[in-house]
Parts: C-alpha cells; sequence; structure tokens
C-alpha cells in the first residue's frame, strides 16, 4: 500500500533535519512519498528538487502559510509562481520583525536574550519563529520547558506589526493561480470554536477556494482530550459534506522534538494524491 506523509518540516523553518536528511529517511521507512511543508518557504523542496528524483521515493511540492485566520497548506504549486514567492518573502519579512518585537518584550520579564541568538536557532534557513524564541529562553534558563516558555513570557507579549498579516482568502487564491491546492492544517487547533462557528468558518474557506481538511495528523498533548471526541467527529463530518479531501500527516519536525511526533505516523494514499493533482 502506498503511503504519503503530507505535513513536514526542515531547519528551513522550525525542523531539524536537513531536505535531504528528511528524505533519505522518509525512504528508509518506506514511504511512497513526502511532502515538505516548512513555514514561509520552499527553499527547502527547491535545494532538493533535481536530487530527490535519485532516490525511490516522490517529493511533494509543498509549504504551510501563516495567514490572519489560520495556517493553510499548499500542495502540487509552481515553484516558480511569482505572486507565491514574493507572498512567502514578505511573510519572511515579517516574521523576523515579529520574532524581534517579541524578544524586546521579554526584557520587561528580566530576560536578556539577542535576536542573533534567536536567529542561529532557525538553521540555515533563517527563518525564524516563536519556536526558536521558545528554545533559546529554554537554553539559557529561563524557563524549564519549550511549553513554559510560550505560557509563561511569549504569549503574553503582545505583538502589532505595521502590516497587518495577510487575510487567508488572499492566500488561498495566490495557490490556486500557483496551480495549487489550498488545505486546512490541525483543524484541532480550532478547538475552542462551538460547532455553529466552527461550520461557518470552513464555509467560508470554502468558499474561498480551499480544497480540503487535514483530518489525520499529529495532535500535541494540550489538545489530547480532543483525540477521540465529538470535535474530531465534527471535522470529518464537515469535510465529507462539503466535499473537501481529507489529507494527513504527522507535521513532523524532527525526531524527539515532540512525543509521538514521529515521521511517518499518519499517512495518506495514493487517491489523496490523485485528488490533490487533479
Amino acid at each position: 500500500m502506498k503511503k504519503y506523509d503530507l505535513h513536514t518540516h526542515t531547519h528551513y523553518s522550525d525542523g531539524v533535519l536537513s531536505p535531504i536528511e528528511l528524505l533519505k529517511k522518509a525512504e528508509k521507512l518506506k514511504l511512497t512519498g513526502v511532502a515538505i511543508t516548512d513555514h514561509d518557504s520552499i527553499d527547502g523542496f527547491c535545494e532538493i528538487f533535481k536530487e530527490s528524483k535519485k532516490h525511490n521515493i516522490e517529493l511533494i511540492p509543498g509549504v504551510e502559510i501563516q495567514g490572519l485566520e489560520t495556517e493553510i497548506l499548499g500542495y502540487f504549486f509552481n515553484k516558480e509562481d511569482n505572486a507565491l514567492n514574493l507572498l512567502l518573502e514578505k511573510h519572511r519579512t515579517q516574521r523576523k520583525k515579529y520574532v524581534f518585537k517579541k524578544i524586546e518584550g521579554l526584557s520587561n520579564y528580566g530576560i536578556d536574550i539577542d535576536y542573533k541568538e534567536v536567529l542561529n536557532k532557525s538553521g540555515v534557513g533563517q527563518n525564524p519563529n516563536a519556536y526558536h524564541i521558545a528554545k533559546t529562553i529554554v537554553e539559557k534558563g529561563y524557563a524549564q520547558d519549550i511549553d513554559s516558555a510560550f505560557k509563561e513570557y511569549i504569549r503574553n507579549i503582545p505583538v502589532r506589526l505595521e502590516v497587518p498579516p495577510t487575510r487567508v482568502k488572499r492566500i488561498i487564491q495566490i495557490i490556486k493561480d500557483a496551480g495549487g491546492k489550498a488545505v486546512l492544517p490541525h483543524p484541532w487547533y480550532l478547538k475552542n470554536f462551538q460547532k455553529s462557528e466552527l461550520e461557518s468558518f470552513i464555509i467560508k474557506l470554502v468558499q474561498d477556494g480551499l480544497s480540503g481538511i487535514e483530518v489525520i495528523g499529529y495532535i500535541p498533548e494540550k489538545f489530547k482530550n480532543f483525540k477521540n471526541n465529538s470535535f474530531i467527529d465534527k471535522i470529518k463530518e464537515l469535510t465529507k459534506k462539503y466535499e473537501l479531501i481529507e489529507t494527513a500527516g504527522s507535521d513532523f519536525h524532527g525526531d524527539n522534538t515532540h512525543e509521538n511526533n514521529i515521521l511517518g505516523k499518519y499517512t495518506t494514499s495514493q487517491k489523496t494524491i490523485d485528488l490533490l493533482k487533479k
């Protein structure tokens, strides 16, 4: 049976492995294919696009883009598309400004962290985010773990940028114009929505051009109570109701980064890939 992991990250965003390391690991696990979905970056995919043809695994064009309302996964787009690349470049610039302001706010808590320290944690992609801030906080002894760093400090620092975040409608349109499909990742992050609000939100995304929802994937410990309850059932129900493509992915960031965050643990079939390509 063919198996595809459609949600992974490399050191071009907040993952640990290089693109080629991830590809070789996926090949060793006998996956049929893998999508590199780095945050606001396709550099990892582009780096090994040609190299991947030497391996017995399909490399799928992917990206995870942060929008105003939620994140959106994009698949099977044209990697040369100008509008898409301009959007990703804009987002990376804005992310760096966001990180810088968060670091400034840490001084109010007596935390002395330099922007360069955080940037160094972001790997070769130089694409820092809040996770890299948290990692720096922990390594310098200001918090016991990543979750504590977020709860005690990072989430309590308000940041307002001059350029507002891109609306999801615009992100979906750019992905579609680039020949790709837009998918809603980890819907359990919407756990605070009431069922009626959730459906309204999904309807709006469908009207904007959403093609699918990631219905199976890694659920962090903080969402463990939602693994087998009516919320997840509702997500699957809405996916079928609005004839959306059901996808799956591990949200892999690297071995030992998160409990049960294992490459290839959550996979989808050839049928799903065919629908995304269609």
